[in-house]
């Protein structure tokens, strides 16, 4: 299983021309919905993005063949989640399917046939890098198809970022601003709507059509433990959740170059601690294990002391002259003061502000809560619990606690 969120932005010459398959959810040409911007945030074992192109020469008598089109790719999905993406390719060729477009997914690798009008880059590690086509021994379509379309794959990780954005937009933005953008503390869909919005300030004007995909969970299979695997497994493998698989290489595995004005090699200003927190899953493993360590090393050097502070009871031997017995009285130990732990400062409040000329204030997460109010552009709130499935529980300034759509406000620094 995997969950990812993804948000794709199709331009009006685009919605007259595709059709899209996104998860099952038809766009585009043959949808019944006109908004040129969907957003998606799914948790299932295989996910997919298919482009669909219509005749440019006779866009009417080619609608029928359009939905004939898009009817085999309907019924070839479930061939494929039965199969895998590993046998993509080898599934397209008995099928003779030629996609126009194509991102598929699962917990493992990505697979991808793009145009060559677009550009496909990768976020990970707090590095942005636009990735290489795989070269195949052998052509799986004619020569017109392959002299279109790149084939692209390559491991996945929990946190990676895939922008397929139009070639000549990164070169709007200095080095770095990028990454600074998409590792922000906003919802996927705020981040692009930021990064356009920049770009258009500063004077592009060239295709809107995007696609961006975020990994946000990876769930590995798991296997019935057996007693005694379950009583050996210790605590610092449940920590760092480390999987005993092995991963199969790929013979075939998408390069990446660096972004114009970087290096090859890591910045040396970045220490190791940004380049792991580049990565919040790794992150937060280190934190756990660190934060276990300082607790056992705590407790063994509170153990010494109280050993070392904890003295034997003496006693002398009571002596005796003539008929008279003398006693010597041992004071009676000190008890031991325990460390106090000292109060933790508490994080303060995060702030948000609402984005949009009306936002509704629900009393659940859902468009079909109780509505308990509409709150206008500007007003602030306060963050009570981290987002779920897009929605935010807030409370506003007259103490009015319910919960707001998550792309609808952004944090206050």
């Amino acid at each position: 299983m995997i969950k990812a969120a993804l948000t794709i932005n199709i331009n009006q010459e685009d919605m007259q021309q595709f059709s899209y398959l996104v998860n099952s959810t038809p766009l585009g040409l043959l949808s019944s919905a006109t908004q040129n911007i969907h957003i998606q945030t799914s948790h299932r074992p295989l996910q997919y993005i298919i482009g669909i192109k219509a005749d440019e020469q006779d866009r009417t008598d080619d609608l029928a063949s359009q939905k004939t089109r898009l009817y085999r790719w309907q019924a070839f999905i479930p061939i494929l989640a039965q199969r895998g993406c590993s046998e993509l390719n080898a599934t397209l060729a008995q099928y003779q399917l030629q996609p126009d477009l194509l991102v598929c997914y699962d917990q493992n690798r990505m697979f991808a046939w793009i145009p060559l009008a677009f550009g496909f880059y990768l976020l990970r590690d707090g590095e942005l890098r636009k990735l290489r086509p795989v070269s195949l021994p052998d052509p799986l379509f004619g020569q017109t198809f392959h002299e279109q379309t790149a084939y692209y794959t390559l491991q996945i990780r929990q946190g990676d970022f895939f922008l397929l954005l139009p070639p000549d937009l990164p070169s709007v933005f200095a080095t770095g601003e990028i990454v600074d953008l998409m590792l922000g503390l906003t919802q996927l869909p705020a981040k692009m709507s930021d990064l356009m919005l920049v770009a258009r300030q500063r004077g592009y004007v060239g295709d809107s059509s995007w696609l961006a995909i975020e990994v946000l969970l990876k769930d590995e299979d798991q296997q019935p433990e057996t007693p005694r695997e379950k009583n050996s497994s210790n605590l610092f493998s449940r920590i760092i959740g480390r999987n005993t698989k092995e991963e199969v290489p790929e013979s075939h595995e998408s390069g990446s170059d660096p972004m114009s004005g970087e290096e090859e090699a890591p910045s040396p200003e970045k220490t190791v601690f940004q380049l792991l927190w580049a990565d919040r899953s790794q992150a937060q493993r280190f934190l756990l294990i660190g934060f276990v360590l300082i607790i056992v090393i705590f407790a063994g050097v509170t153990l010494s002391a109280l050993g070392r502070k904890t003295a034997p009871i003496e006693t002398s031997a009571a002596s005796t002259t003539g008929k008279t017995a003398s006693v010597t009285a041992t004071p009676a130990p000190t008890p031991t003061s325990l460390p106090t732990a000292t109060p933790q400062p508490t994080d303060p409040p995060v702030s948000l502000q609402v984005t949009a000329n009306r936002l509704n204030l629900r009393e659940e997460p859902g468009s079909d809560a109780p509505l308990l109010m509409t709150l206008s552009s500007g007003d602030l709130l306060e963050q009570l619990a981290e987002p779920e499935e897009d929605w935010v529980k807030v409370k506003t300034a007259d103490g009015t606690v319910g919960y707001v759509y998550a792309p609808y406000v952004t944090i206050l620094e």
